[in-house]
């Protein structure tokens, strides 16, 4: 037993190896260097070595994700002068998990397969933020679906609380945080002001736009469990755990994409130029 533990984790580390540069990306300027355009493109694999006896019925083989994703970054600027500028930034994304492709026992144990293998979870999905940035003198609006990072250590989401995230494929820490987190279609601005410790005053109004945080699908290899009737498979409905209880009960409450029901938010950053202080500090 021991010496198919090693062989079975040799093999992995050996693939591992073989998969490593799975990652590419490319950017260009255009028009008069007026366009930037980013691109990636990468691919993220999870190999079970070991998958419990009672949820082997349920799975055709060991994979236990293929998600393969492409990003697209464009940024244009569309007026430049000396107390106007005007950019538009778009970042899309598309992906696909092929698991549920190659394995029926797996797609069959999956509950909501669609919104699962890609961006169809919402309709927007595919836009992970589009805005026009503004400024004018001391101001800086931005006006579109955006992600919001109110943090400054990576890790700590303290009041980094703006942006719901999705945990349906990965955790922090493999992703980026501004490809985990759902954007939101808000208005943003920015007030940068001469007051001593160069204060910013930065406020947020969401316009009714709401996103639930998505953690694993019942049913798939993130989730843990596996929920599934007996029976022969085309009579079996979709599983329904309490996991995809929750899912169903959360998605039939959310709030109405409606200006009643808007949020606003507010911060002030600075550093220690303040006369009665001495030592260095960072108000946030």
């Amino acid at each position: 037993m021991k010496v198919k533990s090693l062989t079975r984790i040799f093999v992995f580390i050996l693939f591992v190896i073989c998969l490593t540069p799975c990652f590419g990306w490319a950017s260009i300027m255009l028009f008069d260097d007026k366009l930037r355009v980013k691109g990636s493109l990468y691919e993220f694999m999870i190999y079970r070595t070991k998958i419990p006896s009672e949820e082997r019925q349920y799975r055709d083989t060991e994979w236990g994700l293929m998600r393969t994703k492409g990003t697209l970054e464009l940024l244009y600027k569309t007026v430049e002068s000396e107390n106007l500028e005007i950019n538009l930034f778009g970042f899309f994304q598309y992906w696909h998990d092929s698991v549920a492709d190659i394995d029926d026992e797996y797609r069959q144990s999956i509950y909501d397969t669609k919104s699962y293998q890609g961006p169809f979870f919402d309709e927007d999905d595919w836009i992970n933020e589009l805005y026009a940035d503004i400024y004018s003198g001391k101001w800086n609006i931005r006006l579109g679906k955006q992600i919001v990072v109110w943090s400054e250590v990576a890790m700590v989401r303290t009041i980094d609380q703006v942006n719901s995230l999705d945990l349906r494929y990965t955790i922090p820490g493999i992703d980026p945080w501004d490809e985990m987190k759902l954007g939101l279609w808000m208005m943003r601005g920015f007030y940068n002001s001469t007051l001593p410790g160069q204060l910013v005053f930065e406020w947020i109004w969401v316009p009714g736009d709401f996103e639930q945080i998505r953690t694993p699908t019942e049913g798939t290899s993130m989730a843990g469990g596996i929920v599934q009737p007996q029976g022969p498979e085309e009579l079996r409905p979709r599983a329904l755990g309490m996991k995809g209880l929750a899912d169903e009960i959360m998605n039939d409450s959310r709030p109405a994409f409606n200006i009643r029901n808007s949020q606003f938010g507010f911060r002030v950053r600075g550093n220690s130029e303040v006369f009665m202080f001495s030592d260095y500090y960072l108000l946030d």
